[in-house]
């Protein structure tokens, strides 16, 4: 796939083989820059070219025709499917959690806030 190149300038339009004597002034970076480059043409104009990446246009592709007969079908299917009321599906609960005891060393008449405990251990270390 060739490529071809736009001046952001000038909207003029160029292909690899005209930039082959074309001198590279400043350059993006890497293959997949998005950043404009600047050439020097022989005949000492300068442009400011990005890649323009022309794709084919694809015919727009044909959608089958449908029966208005079964739209209709399916559309009332939907219908009394919506309309018809719904079970609720039962949900378990659980009202109790289970208690989970901290394991924490030390002195544990006196409530330890997360920070504490966290200094404690740095200073065991």
């Amino acid at each position: 796939m060739s490529h071809s190149y736009r001046c952001v300038i000038c909207e003029h339009d160029f292909d690899e083989e005209s930039l082959g004597d074309a001198i590279e002034i400043t350059g993006g970076r890497g293959s997949r820059s998005r950043k404009p480059v600047v050439y020097q043409f022989p005949d000492g104009s300068l442009h400011h070219l990005v890649k323009s990446k022309k794709q084919p246009q694809l015919p727009a592709p044909e959608l089958p025709a449908t029966s208005s007969a079964g739209s209709e079908e399916l559309l009332q299917e939907v219908a009394n499917a919506l309309a018809a009321p719904s079970t609720p599906v039962p949900v378990e609960t659980k009202t109790e959690l289970p208690l989970i005891e901290p394991d924490i060393e030390g002195d544990e008449s006196q409530p330890m806030s997360t920070m504490q405990l966290a200094f404690r251990r740095i200073q065991e270390k």
